[in-house]
């Protein structure tokens, strides 16, 4: 089965054919839903509180008019009953007349026994019978009666009060007194009950949004942060832990944002489609095989035997993984995958994908040059770190191979295979052995390719007829046109890609492009720039230097210093010397180390002093030429740092005690007489800048310990894994601990020292035993 095939079988499955994915429905976040569930509940709440307010201030408002009505009905039945009783109608007349003037009494109405109108505030009335329900009904009451009811639109206490004297009736008095005011009353209270209410519910509003604010603001970092780790950044820096669910939650992610890192680091290490197929359960399949046209690119160390037989363990293994990492990272810029290391070789591959736009062949020869500009930058590494530089041998080929899983149940290793992974192994071989370095193909490779790259003749090697070699991409103006119209991620590759041109006009037009072009794409013209560097172009020099005296920005200024450093030339010595005076301290770091690998006089001067420098790097870089001319001081001067209260010359000498350790012999002489004690204190300043508060110092310092410390300081950072929560130091710890796990290998095992040790017994030094 091909391999496109079997990533198929284990991959999610996606719409059906012909279908488009559903839209996704737009619902509200969660914490506009928590507002409004929170400020629905805080609106019921208090217009139930209004409502229940009004209600029983009704209740109250109007039994107050009630017995108010009553009270004013006895009023005028002691003042009328003895004119009732007596017949004095003209005095019923007078008394109605003054009754009648109080604003609160809408009619009167005086019956004889049998309910005709005797005297009334309206004189059409008089004469007349009250015949309806409530007169008859009250006439042969003995009580007064009140009740509610409406006269001509207004609501009024319909008051009956009948005139006794024992039990013989002589009349009923009915009283209208209006209840306008108590339902004015009510109608005042309960607008200001609602005012109120609003002014609680607008309250409620700000506090639910507070509230669900602040009750999913870990949710929101949580958010966040998962979206910097889908973006590639594991790199999170956490605040303080809460100790509910939440805090849990987040000491929980920040774990698996660690593995993850560490998951990713490792795919530098396996091929992701092997990991792809172990990952979605197809092993079976993979292991079946299938088959490709692809491209391979094999690199190789030249005379690394030697090389390791030379230095130290550590700086044989640190020097390889640099060389890989950069390696690594030039295969995956061009849309590779690394199939396997092979001591010092590597080997790529190159699949056909959907999305890619170059075919495989192009993309492997892509590859190759940029691991030949790659190599430009690691040899000023080690050059400034006083270690030899590399030699490298490619050869490319391109055709059919078998692709698979091969090897037991218990460890699977994803390969190619084929005659076509052999050609391009013989290949490097003769890149290697050949008196030039290059990059090596067959010419039936060349032709497949011809319409991008120039090459030319190197004659026969071991088993491989027709022998050339790469030495440039054409057609630049195919790639400015690709240029023009790429999106910005692509659009940095096509930039180094138009350097490996390497024609006058594609070095004007990256010169244009440094000068004219947006921040991130000016920046990687300045890098690109670099190839002609390397091939000794007194143009880009100049350029360079121009740049670098006249121009406004410090990181393209800076940018600019490390490509002409690229050059190593003695006559650039004075030049690099005068930008150590420049105000921007990454530009005179990146001077300073351009001048580490060159000799001039009053080196050591030069270098002794910049080590009081405010910027950290200033500091390492000149502390690091100390070491290289065997300075007796830097080892008090790294103490001197780590010791000083000033939390930046704390960062500096941390800073520096890593770039130190990466050097020629600095580990070796670590710890050893008449040192020691500057090494102890070393350690135990380290020590306490990673229990400090600051996550970039903690992370210096670690990686620091783990290039330098002994068996104390791999115990301490094993406990630091226990209680870190920065995932950027929790992965700088596992790196130092794994670094630390190669180089105090037997010492470890004989301590039982580090995490679950049995009985870990320090040394009587705490130091490194390299």
């Amino acid at each position: 089965m091909p391999v496109s095939e079997q990533r198929s079988v284990g991959g999610p499955a996606g719409p059906a054919p012909g279908k488009a994915a559903p839209a996704p429905r737009r619902t509200l976040g969660i914490r506009e839903k928590l507002s409004v569930t929170i400020s629905l509940v805080v609106i019921l709440i208090i217009l139930l509180t209004v409502l229940l307010v009004t209600f029983f201030e009704r209740g109250a408002n109007l039994e107050r008019a009630r017995q108010n009505a009553d009270m004013l009905g006895n009023l005028v039945k002691i003042g009328m009953g003895e004119d009732i009783i007596r017949g004095n109608y003209r005095g019923l007349e007078y008394a109605l007349k003054e009754f009648a003037q109080l604003a609160v009494v809408r009619y009167c109405v005086v019956l004889n026994p049998q309910g005709k109108i005797l005297a009334s505030t309206e004189p059409a009335q008089i004469g007349r019978f009250m015949t309806d329900g409530w007169t008859v009904q009250r006439l042969s009451m003995p009580d007064v009666a009140i009740r509610r009811s409406i006269h001509q639109g207004h609501p009024v206490s319909d008051a009956c009060i009948p005139v006794r004297v024992g039990n013989g009736l002589f009349g009923m008095i009915r009283v209208g007194f209006s209840l306008q005011p108590a339902f004015d009353y009510l109608r005042t209270v309960l607008l200001g009950n609602l005012a109120l209410g609003l002014c609680f519910i607008f309250v409620g509003i700000l506090i639910s949004i507070a509230v669900s604010g602040a009750i999913l603001a870990p949710i929101t970092s949580l958010m966040e942060a998962a979206e910097q780790v889908g973006r590639g950044d594991f790199a999170i820096q956490p605040e303080a832990l809460a100790t509910d669910e939440f805090g849990k939650l987040e000491a929980t992610f920040q774990k698996m944002a660690v593995e993850l890192h560490k998951k990713e680091l490792m795919r530098k290490y396996v091929s992701p489609n092997a990991w792809t197929e172990v990952a979605g359960g197809t092993v079976e399949v993979a292991r079946s095989g299938g088959r490709q046209e692809v491209a391979v690119l094999f690199s190789g160390i030249r005379r690394f035997s030697a090389f390791a037989e030379r230095h130290q363990p550590d700086e044989v293994i640190d020097s390889l993984n640099r060389f890989f990492d950069t390696m690594v990272e030039a295969v995956a810029r061009s849309g590779g995958i690394v199939d396997k290391f092979m001591g010092d070789r590597l080997m790529g591959v190159f699949l056909p994908a959907p999305g890619q736009r170059w075919p495989p062949e192009v993309r492997a020869v892509f590859a190759a040059f940029e691991m030949q500009r790659a190599l430009g930058d690691f040899n000023l590494r080690q050059a400034a770190l006083g270690l030899e530089e590399f030699q490298t041998g490619l050869g490319v080929n391109a055709g059919p191979v078998v692709i698979g899983q091969v090897g037991s149940t218990s460890r699977l290793e994803f390969t190619t295979l084929g005659e076509t992974v052999n050609l391009a192994a013989r290949l490097e071989n003769d890149s290697r052995n050949a008196a030039a370095a290059g990059v090596f193909v067959t010419g039936g490779f060349l032709a497949k390719v011809r319409d991008f790259v120039q090459g030319s003749p190197a004659g026969n090697g071991n088993g491989a007829a027709d022998l050339h070699i790469l030495r440039r991409l054409t057609n630049l103006s195919f790639f400015l046109e690709e240029l023009r119209r790429a999106p910005p991620a692509e659009a940095a590759h096509l930039i180094r890609l138009v350097s490996f041109v390497r024609t006058p006009e594609a070095r004007r037009f990256l010169e244009e492009t440094a000068q004219r072009g947006a921040p991130e794409l000016a920046q990687e013209a300045i890098r690109a720039l670099g190839t002609f560097i390397l091939d000794r172009s007194e143009e880009a020099k100049a350029f360079l230097i121009t740049l670098i005296r006249t121009g406004k920005d410090e990181i393209l200024r800076s940018q600019a210093v490390s490509m002409l450093a690229l050059a190593r030339e003695p006559l650039l010595v004075g030049f690099f010397r005068e930008v150590l005076g420049d105000p921007a301290g990454r530009v005179r770091a990146n001077a300073l180390q351009a001048l580490l690998p060159l000799a001039f006089p009053e080196k050591a001067e030069t270098f002794r002093a910049l080590a009081g420098d405010k910027h950290h790097r200033v500091v390492a870089n000149a502390l690091l030429g100390l070491w290289l001319l065997d300075d007796p001081q830097v080892f008090p001067g790294l103490t001197e740092l780590l010791a000083s209260d000033d939390p930046a010359r704390q960062t500096a000498g941390a800073y520096a005690t890593a770039t130190l350790a990466a050097s020629r012999s600095f580990r070796a002489h670590f710890g050893r007489v008449p040192e020691a004690l500057p090494a102890t204190l070393i350690l135990s300043h380290l020590a306490r800048l990673v229990a400090g508060e600051d996550p970039a110092q903690r992370r210096l310092a670690v990686k620091a310990l783990g290039q330098v410390g002994g068996t104390e300081a791999y115990d301490a950072l094993g406990s630091l894994i226990e209680r870190e929560k920065s995932p950027e130091v929790l992965a700088e710890a596992e790196r130092a601990l794994d670094r630390m796990r190669v180089r105090l290998g037997p010492r470890l095992a004989a301590t039982g020292a580090g995490p679950g040790g049995d009985a870990p017994q320090p040394p009587t030094s705490p130091l490194a035993g390299d």
